[in-house]
């Protein structure tokens, strides 16, 4: 029985305009590019020495001794870095790397993807260009990663220039470390580094200090961190350094979302079925509002409702999707006011909701991804409508993601089959009854 490691873990979409078209290729140098000739068997001893009458016939043994003149026989040869600038060669082939930089380079209607992928037990942060009208997806280039990768995150935003997004990602790891990698170096060759390393704070063993959630705050370029070890951080991207732990927090963060509208307020929700609404101003980090679902109800996602930022989506491994209002909470300490508060709750998937993505453009449009099943939803005052569901030929779904260039688009990671997908699904009727 095959009992290797097969999934996407974490994918996000890099919003056209920030990834550059050409990408910069780090190639390594060559320190001896001319190679001795090699004989018709492969074996430099298979070159016979000359012999003393090839010697003589020929005078080697004097040409140390000639005088280097202008009459050289490579005197006026103009030599070429590449033939298509010899004005004397004719019908030449485009060489390979001509055809490859080609193929790298990123179209108009190209998109990039940054995905987390484990296969056969090895990881890497693959980039992938998605092109709608071809409807392609390929791998445009990867970086090999050590450690099993748990979540990733755009950073927009460049250091060496203030005003500048940059092409950067985050990606957590088991190890307790988040490492930045700019997605446009890539290399063929060699393993490329990432640019720079963020460290928590060590407790326990490697696997108590995983880094399981970030958000990025893109005005105060603020990196927010959840872990394993139910530490809550925040990281000043333009120093790399920690500048508050929030001690908010009892159980292990899964998920966080930093409010759309709101300054320093952030979602949080535990691996116990907790939810709270935390006031990152508060050296510790106060709790304006806090929900208990239950031990059953670990929470996989939290994510803002963009078009009512007073309310919010939290998936659940109960199969539940909980849709609550931070205005509207129980008495402190009463697990059951705290859970009357919530809007609506609605059973979405037979076993667990691993996923949500909210439609940016599209009001009340979310989708969640549980075991092998695409289901789509339209968001209501007193529940949500089931609009589109099918099984995907995915293995079980991990993570789920709206292109922002493309409202129609999603992308699907899961465990089978070349692990991720990309879905138009402006393509199915039901949808566009609802919807459209």
């Amino acid at each position: 029985m095959d009992t290797k490691l097969n999934m996407i873990s974490s994918a996000v979409w890099i919003k056209r305009g920030v990834a550059k078209s050409n990408h910069k290729v780090e190639k390594c140098e060559v320190e001896n590019p001319v190679a001795p000739s090699i004989g018709p068997r492969g074996s430099l001893s298979n070159l016979a020495a000359p012999t003393n009458n090839q010697e003589e016939k020929y005078k080697m043994d004097c040409y140390d001794n000639e005088e280097v003149t202008d009459r050289d026989g490579l005197r006026g040869i103009a030599c070429f870095a590449n033939n298509t600038d010899d004005p004397y060669m004719t019908n030449v082939a485009h060489s390979n790397d001509e055809s490859d930089a080609k193929d790298r380079e990123m179209k108009e209607t190209d998109t990039l993807l940054a995905a987390l992928k484990t296969e056969d037990d090895k990881s890497a942060l693959v980039c992938y260009l998605y092109n709608h009208e071809d409807k392609a997806l390929q791998i445009h280039h990867h970086y090999d990663l050590p450690w099993y990768p748990l979540h990733v995150e755009n950073i927009r935003h460049d250091q060496t220039n203030y005003n500048q997004r940059g092409d950067l990602v985050a990606v957590a790891d088991s190890d307790g470390a988040i490492k930045f990698w700019d997605l446009c170096l890539w290399n063929d060759i060699d393993l490329v580094e990432p640019i720079c390393t963020l460290k928590t704070p060590k407790k326990g063993d490697r696997g108590e200090n995983a880094v399981l959630s970030m958000a990025w705050y893109e005005h105060a370029h603020t990196l927010a961190s959840g872990g394993a070890d139910c530490q809550l951080l925040l990281w000043d991207f333009d120093r790399l350094k920690l500048v508050n732990s929030l001690g908010c927090s009892k159980q292990k963060i899964q998920s966080i979302a930093w409010h759309p509208t709101r300054n320093n307020v952030l979602l949080a929700g535990s691996t116990s079925g907790t939810l709270s609404v935390v006031d990152c101003v508060a050296m510790n980090g106060e709790i304006r509002a806090s929900w208990d679902f239950g031990q059953k109800a670990e929470v996989n996602k939290v994510k803002w409702d963009t078009f009512n930022d007073d309310c919010a989506y939290v998936a659940c491994d109960d199969g539940i999707i909980r849709y609550v209002d931070i205005r509207v909470t129980g008495k402190k300490g009463s697990a059951k006011n705290k859970t009357n508060s919530v809007v609506y709750s609605v059973e979405t998937h037979a076993k667990t909701v691993e996923s949500l993505a909210l439609n940016t453009l599209v009001k009340d449009l979310f989708v969640t991804v549980g075991e092998h099943n695409l289901s789509i939803w339209k968001n209501e005052p007193t529940g949500c409508t089931l609009a589109h569901s099918e099984k995907l030929n995915l293995g079980t779904l991990h993570t789920v993601e709206f292109c922002p260039d493309l409202p129609n688009v999603l992308v699907v990671g899961g465990q089978l089959n070349g692990l991720i997908k990309p879905i138009d699904i402006s393509l199915f009727s039901c949808v566009q009854k609802v919807f459209m």
